[in-house]
């Protein structure tokens, strides 16, 4: 779309597209935002009244596919949920919903009644940076397979810490996938953070590609805690250098996502190198050891993958 400046005395003025104007419901005296980028782009918003009407759905209750009726509807930012149940919720009924909603940040029963619960989002949107969430996830994820390795003889502690951790990654997933959809619909929020709809992208993909790692960094921690008898002591004091060697990497890769630039190239070298070693430790280990270091060299390949994100714009 091209407009052409006009000059009336000592101002330039352009026309406004008309159905922007009735989109927006932008009338004469009206207010709108003008945001001048370092490239050169001038971007002109709305300003936008937050509305107060909540999207609300009722859901019949089943207990085969509530769980994923509810993350759905969670997902697309649907703030009120309301499950009924004509025949009454039993107590094993509600001790699901609340395992489901306990899944899902923010989500909370507001309500219950015989044959009715309401669930609720009680986080504000407008609040959440989504690279904020990103961060915390990757931190999670790497102290989980660092941590895995480092205490693997002390099976069930170590089990229980990296399961809460890695439900943990998957609230904040979940967030983070409600929470980008939420600004591509709302653009003055996308604006505000300085974000852009490939950004919302890149991230939904990097988000996808933690939480796999945090994935594969739970089922690390199963193996090791329970066949930690058949693991040399040896391979577990090796594995601790190359695990918090991949830790760092992975903080500098997603450093360099977020920020779109650094050296990548040297990263990604790196990181293809930790792999490498891993492939070569595998020539003298048992089964089990090669199948940790098969579960680490998918570790490597997601933070490769994040690597690519920014070498391919």
């Amino acid at each position: 779309m091209i407009r052409r400046v006009q000059k009336i005395g000592n101002s330039y003025y352009i026309a406004l597209p008309s159905k922007w104007i009735k989109e927006y419901n932008i009338n004469k005296g009206a207010e709108i935002k003008l945001e001048m980028k370092e490239d050169g782009k001038l971007v002109i918003l709305p300003i936008l009244e937050e509305s107060s009407e909540e999207k609300e759905v009722t859901l019949n209750y089943d207990k085969d596919s509530i769980e994923k009726k509810i993350l759905s509807y969670y997902l697309v930012g649907y703030n009120m949920i309301k499950i009924v149940n004509e025949e009454g919720f039993k107590t094993e009924d509600r001790d699901n919903i609340i395992r489901i909603a306990r899944k899902l940040s923010g989500l909370e029963i507001v309500d219950e009644r015989r044959d009715l619960i309401t669930l609720q989002n009680l986080i504000d949107e407008s609040s959440i940076n989504p690279i904020k969430l990103l961060f915390r996830m990757s931190a999670i994820t790497s102290t989980m397979y660092v941590d895995a390795v480092k205490e693997a003889s002390n099976k069930g502690e170590i089990l229980k810490i990296v399961h809460e951790r890695d439900e943990e990654v998957d609230r904040l997933y979940f967030l983070l996938v409600r929470q980008l959809r939420t600004l591509i619909l709302r653009p003055h929020l996308l604006s505000k953070l300085e974000l852009t709809l490939l950004d919302c992208l890149d991230l939904r993909i990097a988000a996808h590609f933690i939480e796999k790692i945090g994935d594969q960094a739970a089922r690390l921690a199963e193996i090791l805690g329970s066949n930690n008898e058949k693991i040399k002591a040896q391979f577990l004091n090796n594995l601790l250098d190359l695990v918090s060697n991949l830790q760092i990497l992975q903080e500098k890769s997603l450093v360099y996502f977020v920020r779109k630039k650094g050296n990548v190239e040297e990263i990604k070298s790196e990181l293809i190198k930790l792999k490498d070693a891993l492939t070569k430790m595998s020539e003298n280990s048992s089964y089990y050891e090669i199948i940790i270091l098969n579960i680490l060299k998918e570790i490597v390949d997601f933070n490769v993958d994040i690597c690519d994100l920014i070498m391919y714009p």
